[in-house]
């Protein structure tokens, strides 16, 4: 092992699950340090060093930059309802309503809430089509806040 690239892929798995102490998304926090690592020209020296480097960084950065430029607290709202013990009519209701909804949305925030009901991962995307992160996040905030919006009128409309 003498460079960064085979230290990260050698122990990456001990970094995620030291990762995961601080935060819900430890493969990203330890994405997001290996990239600081790379932009600022972090040289491995030696595993203890590195070890120290990377531990120190995720420790940091979870409560500080990754915990601000990741935020997916407004997300939840998705997670909640699809989460909540309600009858399977009343399920299919909600799901239908959201549906309708969401082809409402104009076609970019259609498709980014799209991809996020599909599951996928929010940050791998704005990676992979160059979109910044905020604007994918600023797109899933502001679709949710419609979504709500229109369906609690709707369901004011039906009582």
């Amino acid at each position: 092992m003498n460079n960064l690239n085979d230290y990260f892929t050698e122990h990456y798995d001990n970094l995620v699950k030291y990762a995961s102490k601080f935060t819900q998304d430890p493969n990203d926090l330890v994405h997001h340090i290996y990239i600081k690592a790379v932009n600022a020209g972090f040289k491995f020296v030696n595993k203890p060093m590195t070890d120290w480097y990377f531990k120190l960084g995720i420790k940091q950065s979870s409560y500080s930059d990754f915990k601000k430029l990741y935020n997916n607290d407004h997300l939840e709202l998705i997670d909640d309802m699809y989460a909540q013990e309600v009858p399977d009519i009343e399920k299919r209701v909600m799901i239908e309503m959201i549906d309708e909804q969401i082809r409402f949305l104009t076609e970019f925030d259609r498709t980014v809430i799209e991809i996020y009901l599909r599951g996928e991962n929010m940050k791998e995307l704005s990676r992979e089509t160059d979109i910044p992160y905020q604007t994918i996040q600023s797109s899933l905030k502001r679709s949710i806040a419609a979504i709500k919006v229109k369906i609690a009128l709707r369901l004011e409309d039906d009582i």
